[in-house]
């Protein structure tokens, strides 16, 4: 809210507490100090000065030149030092403490850090190659004595740790290699995955649309088989009516051939009843033959079931022929018949009783 109302984000302030007075102090050199590091992330962000510096008067203490980066040193705020570093703050920045008789000059924030035992802070600091042989130097009086390193206690600490930080960069950059070596092994391996996943998904919706057609073409299968079989019955069916109308010819031609005795008229109707007996004989055959040859036709349009809808339509049409010739052949038959039951009445006694009259 503040940001969007144009707050001065500079504004400095002075606290009074006790006998302590903070001067100087703004938003970010705060949230620095509280390690508030949200806080001070949207204060970079709006350019806040990273290098303000604070005055903390404390009794007869004077602490000046305190950067928002050596107080956040000082306070072990790893975090926020880490962020101020990566902004490239002034990790040589120098502070002055004056207690009235003594004047310390060049407190660094690595000074900071060790005196206040920061050990993850030095560390950090040593990283950023933050000068671990800083002078710092102390007045009394008119002497000015010449302070070698931080503290002469903690020189032993930080050489330690810089060789320790030395060897920790030099594995850490092995490891980056060789995790960088990994990352791109890592990114081919996924590049093909994706195609082969790519190319599975494909062949996947193929098999799906072959098993599909596969489908589609079983259930023709079946209703062709069906139809076959539905024909193939009224071809049974056919070849016994057939099988019953030559017994009946039969039956007629011995009755005839009985007939082939009686003088006159009834042998010239018996020879062309015989003549159209024949003709039928020879219908009967053709048709017979035809039969045997669609019969041999179904089996060998098994294997051509793609052109089984033809070959059923044209048997049906021959079905339909037959049943013609069929009435045909039951209508000659019957004039056959009547033909012989007046022969056998013109030539026989008027005493002599009639098959059907009896």
């Amino acid at each position: 809210m503040l940001i969007k109302q144009n707050a001065n984000f500079e504004a400095r302030v002075t606290i009074k507490a006790a006998d302590e007075i903070w001067e100087g102090l703004t938003p970010l050199w705060y949230a620095a100090f509280s390690g508030h590091l949200d806080v001070v992330k949207v204060l970079i962000k709006q350019e806040a000065d990273i290098e303000a510096r604070a005055t903390i008067k404390t009794g007869d203490e004077i602490w000046e030149g305190l950067t928002p980066l050596w107080y956040a040193a000082f306070s072990g705020h790893l975090d926020v030092v880490k962020l101020f570093s990566k902004q490239e703050a002034d990790i040589e920045a120098q502070a002055t403490r004056n207690t009235g008789n003594e004047i310390w000059k060049g407190l660094t924030p690595l000074s900071s850090a060790a005196v206040s035992s920061r050990l993850d802070v030095v560390k950090l600091l040593i990283a950023r190659n933050a000068d671990i042989e800083a002078r710092a130097t102390k007045k009394i009086g008119d002497e000015l004595t010449t302070i070698q390193g931080q503290l002469p206690d903690k020189d032993e600490l930080f050489r330690e740790s810089a060789q320790q930080l030395a060897n920790v960069q030099g594995q850490l950059h092995e490891k980056d290699e060789s995790l960088t070596e990994n990352t791109q092994q890592l990114t081919n391996v996924r590049g093909q995955l994706h195609e082969r996943e790519e190319q599975l998904r494909k062949s996947t919706q193929q098999v799906t649309d072959v098993q599909r057609q596969l489908r589609e073409k079983d259930e023709q299968l079946r209703e062709r088989t069906q139809q076959l079989t539905n024909v193939q019955g009224q071809l049974r069916e056919n070849d016994e009516q057939l099988r019953e109308r030559t017994k009946q010819l039969i039956s007629i031609q011995g009755r005839l051939h009985e007939k082939d005795k009686q003088p006159g008229e009834n042998t010239q109707q018996l020879t062309n009843c015989q003549g159209q007996l024949r003709e039928k004989d020879e219908q009967m055959t053709e048709m017979a033959s035809l039969l045997t040859n669609v019969r041999g036709r179904l089996h060998e349009k098994d294997d051509q079931i793609a052109n089984l809808q033809e070959l059923v339509n044209s048997l049906l049409d021959q079905q339909r022929v037959k049943e013609q010739e069929i009435n045909e052949l039951e209508i000659t038959l019957s004039e056959a018949q009547q033909t012989l039951i007046e022969c056998s009445r013109k030539h026989s006694p008027d005493w002599i009783i009639s098959r059907d009259q009896i």
